[in-house]
């Protein structure tokens, strides 16, 4: 018998692109807040859920009713706003039957705020300089390139490489931005994934050859031991729990440097290897699918 998963924010494009990847798997439940989201067109309309947002006082009492309404096992949120919310009260859930896939309150920390995983991982692994963006920042002229962004936000959105003091005096100072190091080397993502011990169960490198703006267009599968020992490394730092995508760069020492840490894994393999965790059962492979890893496709429901 197929377990049930519901994932909520179910229109983000981490939603989507899990629910490609699991819909063989699992029975697929999706919950958003608006009714027209497209994203709940990827199940069948007796699937479709709606659910406060995520920042919302009842968001998490909505999501368990509903997961003792439709029997679920296993919930997946997907949009930032939910991620601490579902982690507070995760007992709750657990308590009546329900494994929950979000990242320990440490972990999530890290990923939800740039600034907090460099401090996290520093001392661990190397980091790139990194200041907030404030009146008391004045880099050196041998300091440029800075790379400026927000310190929160999913795949980088939003940045920008500055390479002069003048370039920089015309971007207003906000604390909730970072000034970081410019790193000119190539840049991979890892996947990494522990059981509920922190032990390292896995870990899937990928170097990123395009990106559109932060997403990951095109990549090349890397065997990388020198990403893996890092990946393992700041997985321990970070005290996580599960599954979390981590940005390197390589410096100009060929050193990998860790950029960031994001709550949403990009590959295909490993979303249904942390399923597998939670539900303590192993789901058919990649290879029994006829897929690598990535792709799939979930037909939309009428």
């Amino acid at each position: 018998m197929k377990a049930h998963v519901l994932i909520t924010g179910a229109d983000s494009p981490t939603a989507v692109r899990l629910m490609n990847a699991i819909a063989n798997d699992v029975v697929v439940w999706a919950a958003e807040s608006d009714a027209a989201a497209p994203g709940l067109t990827l199940v069948p309309v007796e699937r479709r859920l709606l659910v406060p947002p995520g920042d919302h006082a009842g968001f998490v009492d909505r999501v368990a009713a509903l997961c003792e309404e439709h029997c679920i096992d296993v919930v997946i949120p997907t949009h930032d706003t939910e991620l601490l919310p579902m982690c507070v009260e995760r007992g709750r859930l657990e308590r009546i039957g329900v494994g929950v896939m979000v990242g320990s309150m440490q972990t999530l920390l890290a990923c939800l705020d740039r600034f907090e995983a460099i401090r996290q991982a520093n001392g661990v692994i190397g980091v790139p300089d990194t200041k907030i963006f404030d009146g008391s920042f004045r880099p050196a002229s041998e300091e440029f390139p800075v790379v400026v962004k927000p310190r929160r936000g999913g795949a980088t959105m939003g940045g920008r490489v500055i390479w002069s003091t003048e370039d920089l005096d015309n971007l207003p100072r906000d604390p909730q931005t970072i000034a970081q190091e410019f790193l000119s080397g190539a840049e991979y993502s890892v996947d990494v994934l522990t059981n509920r011990h922190g032990e390292l169960i896995d870990t899937v490198a990928r170097q990123r050859l395009r990106v559109n703006p932060g997403v990951t267009i095109t990549c090349d599968i890397a065997e990388n031991d020198a990403l893996a020992q890092a990946a393992s490394a700041i997985a321990t730092a970070i005290g996580l729990r599960g599954a979390a995508n981590l940005r390197f760069r390589y410096d100009g020492n060929g050193s990998p440097r860790l950029l960031e840490v994001n709550a949403a894994v990009e590959t295909r393999e490993m979303w249904r290897m942390w399923l597998d965790e939670l539900l303590g059962v192993e789901l058919v492979s990649a290879a029994d699918t006829g897929d690598g890893g990535e792709g799939g496709s979930m037909a939309a429901a009428e």
